[in-house]
Order: structure tokens, then sequence, then C-alpha cells
């Protein structure tokens, strides 16, 4: 071969093989550093390492990016830049993907993009208009250095969409047949908690062909549903037989949490409002939430359904009924002569709501006036607030109650309701709600958006007395649980441990707190899963009769074999 053909040779490999890989492996070995400096995806966890052994711990992320740089490097001009414009869009999705980590504690996955709707209901115009310019910066730079030769583009379409028919398909084959061989290198077993290690776009795709092969499963293991279809027939005979028709009220609050637990943030004046302080006597309990920041839908789901939130089949299950009836909580006690009855303070179309409460049993399901114009209501926004205040929503409720008592030879009510005043951006009316808390770190005030969160705890904690006070003397021998669904994002779960929330606990900020009247007695009880509340509920309806017939402390495997039976019923 003669010397300039070699020349020659070595400077194609070094343009189209030795910068790029080069880029790459300086790309995922420094973004991992990064991550871990700055709270990402891979903070506490384990590095990819360093070096050709790091790279070998992850050779299908390592793959999957070198395939994903090169589909945009070569529909790039040939200009000096394409190297790193081609590394643009994987710099910005790791970059959200650990953005989405920080803010809600949880890895991004295909599916939660079926939450684009919500988000863009409750996100500020800012934040909306910021991302959406970021975005379009980054397809103006690429769109303006793309080659106008068409045929380039063919190769990385046909990568993308077969890609896409493979997962949905055949996703058993990317499991069992593309993931699986390269385990014994280093992949660690596959959950949110290992994505540091296995790879963020590995990981994404993981989730998205474990959901799919799931649905099948899920299908597979129910069959004609007789065994378990059997087994809540002789739940609700039994509930039948041993419950007590008593009232049952749950409520859950948006983004409640108790400021106090924050041990490094001090405060000028009272948090809780002295009435309820002095009503609760210090005998406030947590539950445990399966989400940290949003996705209020998740608590929902454990508290009305008893099962664990997995997200096997969508990033909220919600999002997955259809209506069809399911055996959880609600379906149960209407079996059993209910009045089931649902009240949601926000929009009907929000995490697929009436589809949802349908399945799950309700047979009334209310929302204010204002979002749901042509359906029968009692609910109404009375300010111009996005948010109904709790103080409205609890008041118009208890006439409600009310009204329900006052009929003669009425049957007992399962009373449901979701306030979401608590939500970002936490706005508060100050002509009605004036500010009085000021929240200060070694003396530093915070910012507002934590100022206006405390201090709309004082009025929706003055707002809960006086509900408490009425809604006990109208229905004293009842159960009544009061819990936020989950406790606010606020700067991400890195503030919460900066600032020694629950002393950081093991997954303390999955702790909202939680009330228990009983008969109207305030009880404290044991840091509880939301999905257990349904056994709480089960066995004050029996006397304690429920937990000595059915285990009330559910192994895993039958949590999952119980979510598996309700989500396959649910997706028909």
């Amino acid at each position: 071969m003669k010397k300039t053909s070699i020349v020659a040779y070595l400077l194609i490999l070094t343009k189209y093989l030795f910068i790029p890989i080069t880029l790459i492996i300086v790309f995922l070995l420094g973004y991992q550093t990064l991550s871990i400096l700055y709270g990402g995806v891979g903070y506490g966890g384990v590095a990819y390492g360093w070096g050709i052994k790091g790279i070998l711990g992850f050779p299908v992320e390592f793959f999957l990016v070198i395939v994903c740089y090169y589909m945009v490097f070569f529909i790039l001009k040939n200009n000096h830049y394409r190297y790193f414009l081609a590394l643009l869009p994987i710099i910005g999705f790791y970059l959200f993907y650990d953005y989405y980590f920080i803010s809600f504690g949880k890895v991004f996955k295909i599916c939660d993009f079926s939450e684009l709707p919500e988000l863009i209901d409750v996100l500020p115009f800012w934040q909306i208009a910021l991302y959406v310019t970021i975005l379009l910066h980054v397809f103006f730079i690429i769109g303006i250095n793309l080659n106008k030769l068409w045929y380039r583009y063919v190769l990385p379409a046909f990568i993308i969409i077969s890609l896409i028919l493979l997962i949905a398909i055949k996703p058993i084959w990317y499991l069992e047949e593309l993931v699986k061989p390269f385990a014994a290198f280093g992949d660690s077993p596959w959950s949110d908690q290992n994505t540091a290690q296995n790879g963020y776009l590995t990981s994404l795709l993981y989730f998205e062909a474990m959901m799919a092969n799931s649905k099948a499963i899920a299908n597979e293991i129910y069959g004609d549903g007789v065994a378990y279809e059997k087994s809540q027939d002789e739940l609700t005979q039994f509930l039948k037989e041993k419950g007590k028709p008593r009232n049952i009220h749950i409520i859950v609050l948006e983004s409640f949490f108790n400021p106090a637990l924050f041990e490094k943030i001090t405060y000028n004046d009272l948090i809780y409002a002295k009435e309820f302080s002095t009503m609760l006597n210090n005998r406030e309990s947590a539950v445990i939430s399966p989400v940290f920041g949003g996705h209020t839908a998740q608590a929902e789901f454990e508290v009305l359904c008893g099962v664990p939130a997995l997200h096997k089949y969508s990033s909220i299950e919600f999002n997955s009924f259809t209506g069809d009836s399911v055996f959880c909580v609600p379906h149960l006690l209407k079996n059993m002569g209910y009045r089931v009855v649902a009240s949601n303070s926000y929009k009907p179309s929000f995490f697929n709501a009436i589809n949802a409460y349908k399945g799950i049993g309700f047979s009334e399901i209310y929302f204010p006036r204002q979002y749901a114009p042509k359906s029968n209501t009692y609910m109404s926004l009375v300010d111009q607030e996005k948010y109904i205040f709790d103080g409205d929503l609890f008041e118009q409720n208890l006439a409600f109650v009310k009204e329900h008592l006052a009929q003669k030879d009425h049957p007992p009510m399962f009373n449901y309701l979701l306030g979401v005043y608590g939500h970002l951006p936490f706005t508060l009316d100050e002509k009605r709600h004036p500010v009085r808390l000021k929240a200060k770190v070694n003396k530093k005030p915070l910012n507002d958006e934590y100022q206006r969160a405390t201090n709309q705890i004082y009025y929706r904690t003055q707002a809960l007395a006086a509900y408490l006070e009425k809604l006990i003397k109208l229905d004293p021998n009842s159960l009544i649980i009061i819990m936020g669904d989950h406790v606010p994002k606020l700067a991400g779960t890195q503030f919460y441990k900066d600032m020694g929330y629950r002393h950081n606990e093991e997954a303390g900020f999955h702790k909202p707190p939680a009330f228990y009247i009983v008969n109207s007695q305030f009880v404290k009880k044991d840091d509880t899963h939301q999905y257990d509340l349904m056994t709480i509920m089960f066995d004050y309806l029996t006397d304690n009769q429920y937990c000595k017939n059915y285990p009330c402390q559910r192994s895993h495997e039958v949590l999952e074999y119980q979510y598996n039976m309700n989500m396959a019923r649910a997706l028909r």
C-alpha cells in the first residue's frame, strides 16, 4: 500500500472514527462525574467508571449513544462544527433526564409524555416559554446545518422507525436478545436506582420494552379472571357480614406538608394555625407516598385501589383506565350498599379523572362548575384563583354531606375529596390571606415560592380545623383520614436533604403528613403506605375483624399480583 494511501486511510479513520469516539467517551465519563456532583441520576450511586473498563461496564449505552451520534453526524453539513453539533441533542437529552430526576425524584420514561397536557396546564407561562425557546434553539442550530442530500436521511429514519416497531411489536426481543447478553459486562439489576450504571438511553428503552411486555403478561396472568373475581366477591360478602354502616371521609390535599419538619429553617410565628394545633395535640402521623413533588393521581390510585402504583403499564395508572370496572375500595363499598362519591376540585381532563373514577367504582363524580359547566355539581370557584381554596372547598363539601345525612334512611357514605389549592406556584391572595410567616435559614430569607407555600399551610390548617370541628359534630361515629398526596417539589430533593427534612430519614421526602380521626378522636398511627389505607378502612368498618381474617401486611408478591389483576381489568 502506498504511503499516501495509508495517510489518507488514517485521515479518514481519524475524521469518522477516532475524533467522534473520543468525544463520546469524554462526554460520557465527564457527564457522569458532573451528574454525581450536582445531584443528578448518578448522585449517591456508582459512577460508570473510568477508561476502557468503564466503557465495558455499560456497553449498550455506549452503543446507543454512538448510533445516535452518527445518525446526526452524517446528515449535517461537512464542517468542523458537526463534531460538536452531533453531540448537542445527546447533551440536551442527558441534561433533561437529570433535570427531570432532580425535579421529581424519579427517572424519566417515554410514557411520561402522556403527562404533557397536565404539565402545560399547571406550569407558569414563563417556564413553558423558556423550555420552548431552548428547544427551538437546538432545532434551529441543527436545522441550518442539515445537508440537502436527501438520501443521507434514509438510514437514520430507518433505524429510528425499526427500533420503535421492535419495542412496540416484539419488546421481549429487546429485553432478552439485546440487553440481557450484556448483563455479564456489568449492567446492574434493572430499577430506577440503577439507571446511572446502566445508562440513560438504555434504561429509557428498557423500561418502555418492559411496559409493553408487562401488558401482555398481565392479561395472560389474569386470564378470564374467575379466581380473582371470586376472591373479591368473597371479600365483599365478608365486609357485608362483619361491617358496620359507618361513614368514611377521605380528604387528600395537594402538596400538604409540615414546614416545621425542616430542621434548618426557622420561622417567626406558628406554622399550623393555633386552632388546628390544639385540636391535633401532637398526634400527627405520616403516609408514604409513591411520588415526590407531583403526579397526584399516583397517590390517588394507591389510596383508592389499595395497591402500589408500580407504573408498569404507564407512568400514571389513571391514564390507563378506560372506565371498565376495577376492584378498588369504592367498588367494594358500593357493593356493600354505600353511596360512593368523588369530589375533585380541578378539571375533569386532569389525569383521565372521569374514566379513572368510573373504573374505580364511584357512582357520583363532581368537579367545580367552572371546569365542568354541563355537569350537575355542588362545587364552584368563589374567586378568581385557578385552584379553589381549601376552606371554600370544605364549606361546600360539608353542606353536601349535611344534606346527605339529613335524608331519611340514607345509606352509609364514602366521601372522597381532593383539594388542589396547594399546587405550584402556591399563589396567595394577600388581600384575603395576608403574609404572616417569614422563613429563614441562617438569618437569610428563603425564596418567595417557599414563603408562599408556608403561608398557605397556615391558612389551610385554619380552614381544616373549622371543617373538622363541624364534620365531627355532624358525623361523630365515622372515620376521617386527611393526608397530603405528596410533599411539594420546592427546589427538589437536594433541598430537602440540605434543609434536614425529617432528619434526612430514608425516603423522608416521600412522607407527607396524615391525620386520623376515629369516632371523633384524633389517633396517631405508624407511618403507613398510602396503599395500606384500604386495610385501615376495612378494619375500622369490621371492628378489627378484617385484619384477623385477611393479611393486613401484604407481601410484595401479593401486592404485585393484586396490582396486575386490577390493571388488567383497567386496560380492557
